[in-house]
């Protein structure tokens, strides 16, 4: 029993390395915009589903030794796992052009035989299980447990220390390491206890067929509530999960975090209710399913707490947030072992009728994340969404109350559901959410009463601008929304730079719209005659039509704007050449900012750089970001802390700096008018940081403003060039800080 449970216990670590980092391969190939991310995991989780529903079935023949399958399935696992990468680059490099539906099966076909596999040890081992103890249950939360809080740790684990330290090929090799060795264990005890584990004295039921204290929730009722139980549950770790990515700045730490906490609750719920499902089953027999009811109110009502408590206990917040989560996610884990337990006879069939109520948890789970994320996130606030679940699990309890023998009980249960607690729902929670994202933004450093000027919410992500036109994407400062070279709060000046070493360019592609100030520049330049802006977020373009000195990009002829991911969409257009690429790219130590910064991505751009072609995109003062770009490319040279990058060599002219600048217009509108002496000074200005050429300064970037390629490399030979594979900063900058 030991060896099971800690084989099984080992086995949940590695399938949550491998989850975060093959979505992570299939996110740099398919992108990482919202439906690509969702349809991935929703690939993931149909695969577990499927195998479930074998494992189900395998388990109920008396002849199959689950334990020796455990092991056999864990050696393929292993053996998959390490050229798993190599599967996925391959794969990728000839489906690049497929569209939604099939971002979904490639991603299925891809993992199917690993997912598969997973799926179908818990069936396995709980047969394994039951064939010595009786008691399905307490099988259930055994196993679904152990497996689980390996999975828990992985999260925290991986996200600290394997990712950062190893790199994504080197976790998946530690993973692979990992299901190889327990594969060889298991197999080892399975044929150490030889026939035993082919006992078949257990009671020939099905898994509907009631026995003296049998079952007393139907196959199909059973099904409807484990379904429901992970729809809400994953719509909940949704939201939560875009309010921790606000919290923690976007960094890649938020998403293990959540999910960490999110399977540490599952966890903790599964082997809670194990020593009290005997005292469940006799409030079952005596009130139906009334005991269900209150379980799913309680879930839904602390979920509900998660996000208040994030903004509002001040320096306690995080703590007091990870608190409640734990406890909801606790409440949803003790529905499937529970359900198991009422539903679910000792048999022959047990592992299968388990396996029919994991799968439709899968199910619900998996609808959850694509109607929550892409539908009701796209269309309606925070606060709106967390009500819409609230009032669903409600529901959810009305319906369970309608079973309820006692007349009084259930009509005055659904009516206080209906009368009461619905609209208090309703009204209370947007009160729960006041100052949500303003608060997530400042913490104590906001100003009393203060709130956003505009705030857009989409399936992608929040965008917010302040009165003062500040722009924050994700929870991060990104630029802002006006253009003025004068005071030039925005660093439009970097902008201007391109005219000093492109003599003329005709096609330019934008990577990262954000707030369009750098487009409405370069699609005003001299010259330009085609601009292509790919942007990952929609949100953006809700809210430049609110600011007039930018709201003519929209429908400027000149300007495409596509919403996509920046990688996918070069990916998907290999013919596609221009004389600039300009990305003005967010932090280096953000989820995701890697795949634009890696010698990968840089190769890429190449392709797409018509001959005397430049990209300039945003190093954010990173020494790593510098060195990998002056190793990609022949010639390079640092602009305070954006960088020119070329195949030929890279020059800057001041008379034709100043000249554009003389001449640049924006919707009529000068950029700097020349007949002013103090736009004229600030032109001057602006020009003379082509002759700062030097070392950087990390105490003032602009006093050298300039610095070449040789200078670079030997200023950065400490730093590590950023690859796919070590993804930069992501998670060694959220361990060190």
């Amino acid at each position: 029993m030991r060896a099971l449970l800690f084989f099984f216990f080992v086995s949940g670590f590695p399938a949550l390395i491998y989850q975060i980092i093959w979505q992570r391969a299939l996110f740099g190939i398919f992108g990482s915009n919202i439906e690509a991310v969702t349809l991935v995991v929703s690939s993931f989780m149909l695969g577990l589903g499927l195998g479930s529903l074998a494992g189900g079935s395998l388990s109920s023949h008396p002849r199959v030794r689950p334990l020796l399958l455990f092991g056999i399935f864990e050696l393929i696992i292993g053996v998959f796992g390490v050229a798993s990468l190599s599967i996925i680059a391959l794969v990728g490099s000839v489906t690049i052009g497929v569209g939604g539906a099939g971002t979904f099966i490639v991603s299925f076909l891809t993992v199917l035989v690993p997912t598969f596999l997973m799926g179908a040890t818990l069936p396995l081992l709980l047969m394994h299980l039951v064939r010595r103890n009786g008691e399905v249950g307490q099988s259930v939360s055994l196993l679904y447990s152990v497996n689980t809080w390996g999975s828990a740790i992985a999260c925290f684990v991986g996200a600290y220390l394997v990712f950062g330290a190893l790199g994504m090929q080197g976790s998946v090799y530690l993973a692979a390491a990992m299901n190889i060795a327990i594969g060889i264990a298991a197999i080892v005890v399975a044929l150490r206890v030889g026939t035993q584990d082919t006992a078949t004295a257990e009671p020939e039921t099905g898994p509907e067929e009631a026995q003296a204290d049998g079952p007393r929730m139907k196959m199909p009722a059973a099904i409807l509530l484990a379904g429901f139980s992970g729809f809400i549950a994953l719509s909940y770790e949704i939201l939560w999960t875009r309010a921790f990515f606000l919290e923690f700045q976007g960094k890649a730490l938020a998403f293990p975090i959540v999910l960490g906490l999110f399977l540490a609750g599952i966890a903790l719920g599964a082997s809670l209710v194990r020593s009290r499902i005997d005292d469940f089953r006799d409030l079952v027999s005596r009130w139906h399913l009334l005991p269900f009811a209150g379980l799913f109110l309680f879930a839904s009502t602390v979920s509900l707490m998660v996000i208040p408590a994030l903004i509002g206990f001040g320096p306690a917040s995080r703590g007091v947030a990870a608190l409640v989560l734990v406890v909801s996610a606790a409440a949803f884990g003790a529905v499937l072992p529970l359900v198991s337990e009422i539903a679910v006879a000792a048999g022959r069939t047990s592992g299968l009728g388990v396996s029919r109520i994991y799968v439709a948890n899968i199910v619900g789970s998996t609808v959850g994340t694509i109607v929550t994320g892409l539908v009701l996130l796209d269309n309606f606030s925070l606060p709106e969404v967390a009500a819409a679940l609230f009032l669903t699990g409600l529901g959810v309890c009305c319906v369970l109350m309608v079973f309820q023998p006692v007349r009084l009980v259930r009509y005055a249960g659904c009516g206080v559901a209906a009368l009461a607690i619905a609209p208090l729902a309703v009204a209370g929670t947007p009160i729960l959410h006041t100052g949500l994202y303003e608060t997530l933004q400042f913490r104590d450093a906001m100003p009393s009463g203060f709130k956003f000027a505009n705030v857009a919410e989409t399936k992608s992500g929040v965008v917010t601008i302040t009165p003062d036109r500040t722009v924050y994407g994700t929870g991060v400062y990104d630029g802002m929304a006006e253009i003025n070279l004068l005071a030039d709060r925005n660093g439009l000046f970097r902008a201007t730079a391109l005219a000093a070493v492109h003599p003329s360019p005709k096609r330019v592609l934008v990577i990262g719209l954000s707030s369009a100030a750098w487009t409405q520049l370069l699609a005003n330049m001299e010259g330009v005659e085609h601009v292509t802006a790919v942007e990952i977020n929609p949100g953006y373009l809700h809210l430049i039509a609110d600011y007039p000195e930018l709201r003519s990009v929209l429908d400027n002829p000149k300007v495409d704007i596509v919403v996509d991911d920046g990688r996918r969409w070069l990916r998907r257009n290999p013919d596609e050449r221009f004389d600039l690429i300009v990305a003005n790219t967010t932090f280096h130590w953000r989820a995701g900012a890697s795949n634009l910064l890696s010698v990968e991505f840089l190769n890429l751009v190449r392709q797409h750089l018509s001959p005397g072609g430049i990209y300039y995109y945003n190093t954010t003062s990173s020494e790593a970001v510098q060195r990998t770009g002056a190793s990609v490319f022949p010639h390079v040279a640092r602009f305070e802390h954006f960088m020119f990058a070329s195949e030929d060599p890279i020059s800057f002219d001041r008379g034709r700096w100043l000249e554009a600048l003389e001449n640049w217009r924006v919707d009529g509108r000068p950029l700097l008018d020349f007949n002013r002496p103090d736009h004229r000074a600030r032109a001057r200005t602006i020009t003379s940081y082509a002759q700062r050429v030097g070392p950087v300064n990390p105490d003032d970037e602009m006093q050298f403003a300039v610095e070449f390629r040789d200078s670079i490399l030997q200023r950065t030979a400490e730093a590590t060039v950023i690859t796919d594979d070590n993804m930069g900063a992501e998670w060694t900058a959220t361990f060190l800080q």
